[in-house]
């Protein structure tokens, strides 16, 4: 059976919805009390749910949800294993898409996404699945430019996204 896509935001929240949403917040509330964190991190989660609770930024978890479940419907090819979405990568989509403009539904909040993490955290893959995403749920037109930096320096532009979106597609 196809899945529908909503044309218009439901009544109800989707189960995905509430579900990637509760990982999130469960996520935030536990750093600094179960999961260690800096003070960077900290701040950056306050300033997080002030937001959340604030009038400055509309919310569009249903989106949040559809890049949640797309990216988990990908398998990596070198370990044959489905995306798993670990609690920080969440976080990073909610700013990504979650938050909007006030009075400008679908337009994300954050124009630019620069994924800086540890070798070994998955920033490399879970930068190109959301190029990917991006790519391919806005109908040919970016709207955030990503880069993901580490030790290494890797940088993934959206104009190779670009690129090889219209050269393959």
């Amino acid at each position: 059976k196809k899945k529908e896509k909503y044309a218009v935001r439901p009544f109800f929240l989707p189960r995905a919805v509430t579900m990637y949403k509760a990982k999130l917040l469960d996520y935030l509330n536990d750093l600094g009390v179960n999961r260690s964190a800096g003070k960077l991190i900290l701040r950056a989660r306050d300033r997080f749910l002030t937001e959340l609770n604030g009038d400055e930024f509309e919310w569009d978890w249903a989106r949040f949800a559809d890049c949640c479940e797309f990216l988990e419907s990908l398998e990596l090819p070198d370990i044959s294993k489905p995306l798993v979405l670990q609690p920080f990568q969440l976080w990073i989509i909610a700013l990504v898409y979650a938050r909007c403009e006030r009075g400008k539904p679908g337009i994300p909040a954050t124009k630019l996404l620069m994924v800086e993490a540890g070798r070994g955290a998955g920033k490399t893959a879970f930068s190109a699945a959301l190029i990917v995403y991006e790519a391919i749920s806005n109908h040919k037109k970016i709207t955030v430019d990503i880069a993901s930096i580490g030790v290494r320096q890797s940088h993934i532009s959206t104009s190779f996204a670009q690129n090889f979106f219209f050269f393959f597609f």
